[in-house]
Formats: structure tokens, sequence, C-alpha cells
């Protein structure tokens, strides 16, 4: 019966990630689809003078049925699992995008393609596995690490950079009956505090702060936000006055709370103008050394936005929109910023790349492995500047990957 019972968990588990996946890869062909509809739309109704009145296929029901499907978890008990056909999961291709790009970032005109990167983890349930990675942080002090969110296996993994395994996890605090990550995503520190990282939990609504002890293991410090907070997704820090910025996604809105955890102020609400938001995924501020102007991946509107904290969230400039072509999105979702040359790297999720944009928003190009392992629907980003190092949670491939920035 134990065995019976193992194996039917485990293919339960496969059941839901196959279903998690086709979800994922559905959702990337509808927002191909209302782009390329939308802009045939625009463009028949600017040459006819008819008002424009295109509504992209009920948005807001399409990210509840997503952040939704986030919630379901599988159970090990032979009395809650039912069994599913998954021959009615019906298989359809996917265009993927790609676009060779060279290894140096300052020259535009060369052709060749930027090998020199390598991968963590692979697809699994497993110490050093992942299924759907969301986030990367890269912490440099005491030793040269590498932390994963992954939001099917609950949990944040550790990596050495050195040698690419796996050197513990974030555990739940003794005695606990739940687990301590229910749906990890956005992580952070600040360059002030390397030993404390930051993780955004989508499911229990808050941003717990975690320390790495001497075992490699992440230890629970405190939770917060519970308050105030629906779906954070993306989170910073900053290094002047250790204040704290969430992507509030479920909410459009972004969050800014004290180094202790008191939230100080929020701004954004649900919208198509300038100064609005449709499902906020990652920040960054936009100066390591200057609090004020915070960038914001902004998801369904296609582009990426900077606000003025100072101002209260005022909006400052935007670049970007939807589109295939260099310089526009499909749902950005990550960023990363080297702020010694200036790039904004951001993820391009429905086109599944990395695009580079200098500090005004201009395009440079584009960031991809090769013609036989490519990026997919990539997720959260980090820039580490000594090694010059850019990290990529590589959703749709389950595993994280690093790329040198020459």
């Amino acid at each position: 019966m134990a065995q019976q019972n193992t194996n039917i968990g485990s293919e339960m588990n496969d059941i839901f990630e196959k279903m998690h996946l086709r979800l994922d890869q559905r959702f990337q062909q509808l927002n191909r689809q209302v782009n390329i509809h939308s802009s045939s739309l625009l463009h028949s109704r600017k040459n006819s003078g008819t008002p424009l009145s295109f509504s992209p296929i009920h948005q807001r029901r399409l990210e509840e049925a997503i952040n939704n499907f986030g919630l379901l978890t599988i159970s090990t008990s032979l009395n809650d699992i039912r069994r599913c056909d998954t021959s009615t999961l019906h298989q359809q291709p996917m265009r993927k995008t790609t676009v060779k790009a060279p290894t140096k970032i300052e020259d535009n005109n060369s052709s060749n393609s930027n090998d020199n990167y390598r991968t963590i983890g692979k697809r699994g349930r497993q110490k050093g596995q992942f299924s759907n990675p969301q986030d990367v942080l890269i912490i440099t002090n005491p030793t040269r690490t590498i932390l994963v969110s992954d939001t099917i296996n609950q949990t944040v993994q550790l990596f050495s950079l050195d040698t690419g395994l796996c050197t513990g996890s974030f555990l739940s605090p003794v005695n606990s009956k739940q687990s301590a990550l229910r749906r990890p995503i956005g992580l952070s520190n600040s360059l002030n505090n390397t030993s404390t990282c930051f993780v955004a939990d989508y499911d229990q609504h808050l941003i717990s702060s975690w320390t790495v002890d001497e075992n490699g293991n992440g230890r629970l410090l405190k939770k917060f936000g519970q308050q105030s907070l629906i779906g954070p997704k993306g989170i910073c820090i900053s290094n002047q006055s250790q204040s704290i910025v969430v992507a509030d996604n479920k909410a459009n809105s972004i969050c800014l709370f004290n180094s202790s955890g008191v939230l100080s102020h929020r701004f954004g609400t649900r919208g198509s103008e300038l100064h609005e938001l449709a499902g906020p995924h990652y920040v960054k501020f936009a100066e390591q050394d200057n609090d004020r102007n915070i960038i914001v991946t902004d998801f369904y509107n296609n582009c990426v936005k900077i606000f003025d904290i100072e101002r209260h969230g005022q909006f400052v400039t935007s670049f970007g929109s939807a589109g295939t072509k260099n310089g526009l999105f499909q749902a950005p979702t990550g960023l990363a910023i080297d702020y010694e040359r200036g790039y904004i790297f951001v993820s391009d999720w429905g086109n599944s790349r990395i695009q580079v944009f200098d500090r005004q928003g201009s395009f440079i190009r584009i960031i991809e492995l090769s013609t036989t392992d490519v990026l997919y629907g990539p997720q959260g980003l980090d820039y580490e500047p000594t090694t010059r190092t850019l990290a990529i949670a590589n959703a749709g491939k389950h595993c994280a990957t690093l790329v040198n920035i020459v």
C-alpha cells in the first residue's frame, strides 16, 4: 500500500507539472494573438476614423485564472487523490523567437552567438532541481552563492557559483506545522547587509526575511506585509535607507516599506494609462546610490516604466510597447541593471529573450544563449558586477542560467 501511495503521488506530481506547463504555453500563445489582433485593429480603426475600443480578451479573468492555478497543491493521501486523464491536454506547437546575439554588448555590428554561459539545475522535485523557477539572487559574502526561488517546489535553494552544486535551502522553523514558503517569487538583499535576504511570497501575501547559517541553509527571521499585500512578486532593497520596494502584482500597485517592515506609502491603480499599471512584475532602483526613481516591468501593458517615489510615485517615463521586434515586448518580467555601464536587462517573457537597453531606454541588443539551448519564458534576473555575470531564472527550461556579459 505504501508503494502504491508513493507511485500515485509521483504520478499526480507529473500531471500537475504538465498542466502548469500547458497553461504557461497557452498563455504565451494568447498573449501573442492579442498583440497581433490589437495592432491590426488599431490600424483599421485609424484609417476609418472610428474610435478604438479594443479590450484584450478579458485580461483580468486570464490573470486571475493563472494566479488561482498556482494555488493548486498535490496531496499524497489516497483519500484526496483523483485520477486525471492527461490525454485531454491538447498539445499545440509553440513558436519560439530566436535571435543570435554577440558576446560583447558594446559591438552592435557583431553577429557571433553568445556561448559564454552555463546552467544550474534541471527539472524535478529533488534537491538541486527546479519546477518553475521565478527569481535569482547572487550573493558573494561569505561565499559566492546564487539563490533560486521555485514556486511549485515551494522553496528557495542555494547553489555554489563555482561548482554549480546545491549547498542548502530555506528551511521551515523547527516545530512548524506549515511550510515557511508557499509560493516564493521575488528575491533581494542590499549591498550593506548581504547576509539578510528577502523573499516575496505571492500566496501568503507577505515578505519574509532570512539569514544564511553556517550550514548553508536559510533561517527565517521575520515576516511582514500581511495586512498590506495581495499578491507580491518583485522586490528590491535600498542601499541607502534600507527601505523595501515591492511590486504587488495582484493589486497593480507598488508598496514601500521602511527598514522595519512598516508600510510607508503605496501608489498605482490598474489601467493602461502612463501612470497606471497592469500586472507589475519586478522592480529595481534606477540608480545604485539614489533612492528616488524605481524601474517597473508592466506585464500586461508590455512596457517598462519609471516612477519617482520621492514624489509619491509620480510617473517619469517609459520605454517599449507590444510587439516582437527589437525594443518591443510581449509581457516583460525580470529586471537587472549594470550600474557601472548603464545597461538595463529586461526579460521579455512572451518572446523568450533578454533585451538590453541603455539608461534612456534605447534598445542595444538581444542576449541569447545558442541555437540549441534557448531561453524559454525567462523570469527574474540579477547582475553581479565584479564578474559581470547575468543570472536568469529560465522558468520554461526549469533551470538557472549564468551568462558572462563581456
